[in-house]
């Protein structure tokens, strides 16, 4: 089967893949690109897809909303975060890893602005001397 070139672009990069199909979603339900396909762009929602690679194996992909275009054979995925599996439940364990690692940085920022609005009274008082 033919193969065309699929550009993920991040926050954290960007990488490539040479991919024979791919299934996203946008506003209209999912729709599929194949090498071949015409010029495509539209904004693809939150959810999760999947794509062909060119080994014939099934990935499982999860995507924040952004913007997806197919222009002269290539695709390029814009998205604010890009999750991959072999499985769902791969996916699913990725996604939860990343919601875990969130969830202490948020608890950090929070601990962090706590002893900066502290901070902040305590200098305020003694300049009033209240």
């Amino acid at each position: 089967m033919r193969t065309f070139k699929l550009q993920i672009i991040t926050l954290k990069g960007r990488e490539e893949k040479e991919i024979i199909h791919l299934k996203l979603r946008d506003e209209s339900g999912f729709f599929g690109i194949m090498a071949g396909h015409i010029d495509f762009l539209t904004i693809v929602e939150p959810g999760i897809g999947e794509y062909l690679d060119h080994k014939n194996q099934k990935f499982f992909i999860a995507t924040d909303s952004g913007f997806f275009f197919f222009r002269s054979g290539i695709a390029t995925l814009a998205v604010y975060e890009f999750f991959e599996g072999t499985s769902p439940e791969e996916l699913s364990a990725l996604i939860a890893e990343q919601i875990r690692k969130r969830k202490i940085a948020e608890a950090r920022y929070r601990k962090l602005i706590t002893e900066i609005e502290e901070t902040f009274i305590k200098r305020a008082l003694e300049i009033y001397r209240i």
